[in-house]
């Protein structure tokens, strides 16, 4: 039997992700905010692949929590687990800061707190996968979603801290770089744009790139040069552009 842990279940790449994932010999544990939007899911899932669901509803950002979540589902050795929950934050929507710790914790915190939890357990089993959803709005820190961006630019340090003290082992975390993305996250300019990916085609190269055990993962793969062209820019020309 499979294992798999899902945290932001209701997410719509992490949806598409686990349909891919899923057969009669996979157990998820699926963990979400929203009751009522979970069990929508696992039923779906269910009913699609034939796949046990466990469903866990718990807040991301308690500590106590996810130390107990955590513990509980490594009783038994878990073989991929995907970070995939998250908080749009668009600077200029911001009301006060407030909103900004909250953007912070869940986009940033939380998945540290997860990963922390979860580095000892897939240790010492000795194998696994954790992916971690951050975005190519991290390469660069954007006028519209600075806030977010650093929390995701953040997120790919510490899946390089864990590779680093991974090392050695059969244990990998890769960091996910999904561009925009045709979700509920996004805008309805944004999902009328070319360059916006389908959530299945992001799915696929999850589950690609996250068995051959990459660090990073762009998706689509157009996404690494644009990467590299955004990083490369002079301050004072990438100021004067809006991308």
């Amino acid at each position: 039997m499979t294992r798999i842990v899902i945290v932001g279940a209701t997410s719509s790449i992490a949806e598409h992700t686990a349909r891919l994932w899923g057969n009669e010999k996979t157990e998820f544990i699926l963990i979400a905010r929203n009751a009522q939007k979970l069990a929508s899911v696992a039923a779906d899932l269910a009913i699609r692949t034939g796949a046990t669901c466990e469903q866990i509803v718990m807040d991301f950002t308690n500590p106590k929590e996810i130390t107990a979540i955590i513990t509980r589902v490594f009783k038994k050795p878990v073989d991929s687990i995907l970070l995939a929950h998250g908080l749009l934050t668009r600077q200029p929507e911001v009301k006060n800061i407030t909103e900004i710790r909250d953007s912070v914790l869940i986009n940033a915190a939380s998945h540290a707190m997860f990963a922390e939890e979860i580095a000892p357990h897939l240790e010492k089993q000795g194998f696994g996968r954790l992916g971690i959803i951050g975005s190519i709005a991290g390469e660069r820190g954007r006028a519209e979603l600075y806030t977010y961006g650093a929390s995701k630019a953040f997120l790919e340090k510490t899946v390089e801290g864990l590779n680093n003290r991974f090392n050695g082992t059969k244990v990998r975390a890769s960091i996910i770089k999904p561009g925009p993305v045709d979700t509920p996250m996004i805008s309805g300019a944004r999902k009328a744009m070319k360059f916006t990916a389908k959530p299945e085609t992001v799915a696929r190269l999850i589950v690609r790139g996250m068995r051959k055990g990459k660090s990073k993962i762009y998706t689509p793969r157009a996404w690494k040069l644009m990467a590299i062209v955004i990083r490369a820019l002079p301050e004072a020309i990438f100021n004067r552009i809006k991308i």
